[in-house]
């Protein structure tokens, strides 16, 4: 008998042993599928939110923006340069009149808001941070009193097309320390509502959103993000023609502009995007400082033959170098071309200065 209870003893133990650690990954497993089931109804929750707040945004952008362009002024010659890219517009705007005819018999209204093709994956590529360089660079050599002039002069703004990693800010925030204690005087209107979104968004560290407004125009509110430590940016959620339409009589001016659209020279007729118009507007509306930097990113693959007249221009950096002298030298200013940096798309910056 006792070798009977020593051996039913022997093989008890490990399987209480066996019991306990099952009862242990069983307590283990439940909190963890408490854990999930928790996360997926929270995350279930936010995405509803976010949705519901792009359907606000969606119906409240229900229609194209109201857009203007100040007439051609007096001065202006239009040089072959000029007749060809405005010729080219031109083209690419009837173009997709005659592509949407057949899907759309009653002529709908281009869509409001637009979506960035932007790839996320390269924002912080060579390419994109050698072009941001060369910005930095001559932002150094060309305006070397930036900081003290934007300091004394809140109507100085810097214009930027930045990317959800703010690149571009930061490429000239380390050239020049100072910047960082001007965040409220670097604009960046964002369009797009998942980059603005992440824009705005508090660091992956915090708790809780930072960031306060920033000055209010038409409305809207600057939020301090993520993407640059230290600094509250001026981020907008707008699109930069609207950005210029609504800010035309602020007596703002501009020392750095970057168009950053990294879009096609011809434009995006259907979300009434068009690069040179903005040109052209960021210059009749009067924002260039008497010094300024002005950047541009294109590409200038000619549309496919449904949507362009293959006997219309086709654009080159060129042509588009000579319609920015046009339109400058319209208003006053001496344009200089800096830089042509092609890389996929083509990076051009030009010095404008104002006649004395």
């Amino acid at each position: 008998m006792p070798s009977s209870r020593l051996t039913a003893a022997l093989v008890a133990a490990p399987l209480c042993a066996a019991i306990g650690a099952m009862a242990v990954l069983f307590r283990r497993a439940r909190q963890a599928q408490l854990h999930a089931e928790r996360a997926a109804e929270h995350a279930a929750l936010e995405i509803a939110r976010l949705g519901g707040g792009l359907r606000a945004l969606c119906r409240s952008r229900s229609r194209p923006p109201q857009l203007r362009l100040p007439p051609p002024p007096h001065r202006l010659v239009r040089t072959p340069a000029w007749a060809r890219c405005t010729q080219a517009l031109a083209s690419s705007l009837a173009g997709y009149s005659r592509a949407a005819q057949p899907r759309q018999p009653r002529q709908a209204e281009p869509a409001a808001i637009l979506v960035s093709a932007y790839n996320l994956s390269r924002a912080g590529g060579a390419f994109k941070a050698r072009a941001c360089a060369m910005l930095a660079r001559h932002m150094l050599e060309a305006l070397p009193e930036l900081a003290a002039q934007m300091a004394a002069d809140r109507r100085l703004v810097l214009l930027l097309l930045d990317a959800p990693d703010c690149g571009t800010t930061r490429a000239l925030a380390e050239a020049l320390p100072a910047l960082r204690g001007l965040g409220l005087q670097i604009c960046i209107p964002q369009a797009d509502p998942a980059h603005y979104a992440a824009m705005v968004a508090p660091p992956p560290s915090c708790g809780a959103p930072e960031g306060g407004a920033g000055t209010p125009a038409e409305g809207e509110g600057a939020a301090e993000g993520s993407c640059t430590e230290g600094m509250l940016l001026n981020i907008r959620s707008q699109r930069l023609d609207e950005w210029l339409c609504t800010n035309a009589n602020k007596s703002l001016r501009v020392p750095i502009f970057f168009a950053d659209y990294e879009t096609s020279v011809y434009g995006r007729e259907n979300v009434c995007l068009s690069p040179l118009t903005d040109v052209q507007r960021f210059l009749r509306f009067g924002f260039a400082h008497s010094r300024c930097l002005l950047a541009i990113t294109l590409s200038y693959r000619v549309p496919h033959i449904c949507r362009y007249d293959p006997d219309a221009p086709q654009l080159t950096p060129e042509d588009v170098a000579g319609f920015v002298a046009a339109e400058a030298a319209a208003q006053g200013f001496n344009c200089k071309v800096l830089e042509t940096f092609p890389y996929g798309m083509t990076f051009s910056l030009f010095l404008l200065t104002a006649d004395e």
